[in-house]
């Protein structure tokens, strides 16, 4: 059996409860609670901290990326609260809609997708690859997330969905596909509005106009590239193949890809990256420790 944070129940109790806020004491948090979002806002400040530098500098296409994948993460986690029941989130220090969204999370895509599209954007690759392979470096990023989270009791897998019933290491396949498939579409379709934007008077506007359509229209394009994979498991290819073939493609892609390298450091970024890991280092440490 996996080694397990027990959550005291007065870590579950509220100092304030409505249908939109729930507040709990940080001080009562499990330490790899409190961790976590302490870990993951230090994150999205250095991310935003970044879009911002890069629209004094005149870009449109990293701001309008970072609006983005905020807008599409409040969007897939308020549609799989209401639509899709295969998780349930853990009490975290300040939750919204119904104590199921805890306010780390809102901000978690914008870590994923936009460190690993801001990452990949310095390998100078072209319009098809790139999406492919940020999408691989998004899984990179979610990885230690995914298998820490379920132990570290921040969520816990549904049984009984057979969407997610196949796992690595206790994580859905489903979730690295997911993971690939959307944040590669909505780094695309980033990509394709960047020049719109750019030639608007006021690109910050613009992308904030945006950032919402990007969102739903990820969402949609998403549901649709989901459409292989429940044919190829139609057809008795197990979700492991159909997955780990993806993978494999989207490696293969970032090996042979034309590339050419920026030579400018993202700023800012690798420090995103030593926190991230590191605290999941630390996290890993803990849990095998317990």
């Amino acid at each position: 059996m996996a080694p397990v944070v027990e959550v005291p129940d007065g870590a579950r109790e509220a100092l304030f409860q409505s249908w939109f806020v729930t507040l709990r004491d940080p001080v009562a948090r499990p330490p790899l609670f409190l961790g976590l979002e302490l870990t993951m806002y230090a994150c999205a400040a250095l991310t935003f901290a970044h879009a911002l530098r890069a629209r004094r500098a005149g870009e449109a296409w990293p701001p309008l990326l970072w609006a983005s994948t905020f807008a599409y993460g409040l969007l897939i986690e308020i549609v799989s609260y209401n639509f899709v029941d295969n998780f349930t989130h853990g009490p975290f220090t300040l939750m919204f809609y119904r104590d199921k969204l805890p306010l780390y999370v809102s901000v978690l895509y914008p870590v994923f997708i936009y460190t690993a599209a801001i990452t990949v954007r310095r390998l100078g690759l072209g319009r098809v690859a790139e999406p492919l392979v940020t999408g691989l470096a998004i899984v990179a990023i979610d990885f230690p997330f995914d298998v820490s989270g379920p132990v570290a009791r921040w969520w816990a897998w549904a049984d009984g969905d057979p969407n997610i019933a196949y796992r690595w290491h206790g994580v859905p396949v489903t979730s690295y596909y997911w993971h690939l498939a959307f944040g590669g579409i909505l780094v695309a379709l980033c990509r394709w509005l960047a020049g719109f934007v750019s030639r608007r008077r006021h690109p910050l506007a613009a992308s904030l106009a945006l950032a919402f359509p990007i969102g739903l229209g990820t969402m949609v394009l998403g549901f649709l590239a989901f459409f292989p994979f429940h044919i190829l498991k139609a057809l008795h290819v197990s979700d492991g193949l159909i997955v780990g073939a993806l993978l494999g493609i989207s490696a293969l892609v970032a090996v042979v890809a034309r590339k050419t390298p920026a030579p400018k450091r993202e700023r800012g970024l690798t420090a995103v990256l030593g926190i991230w890991y590191g605290y999941h280092a630390i996290v890993a440490f803990a849990l095998v420790a317990r």
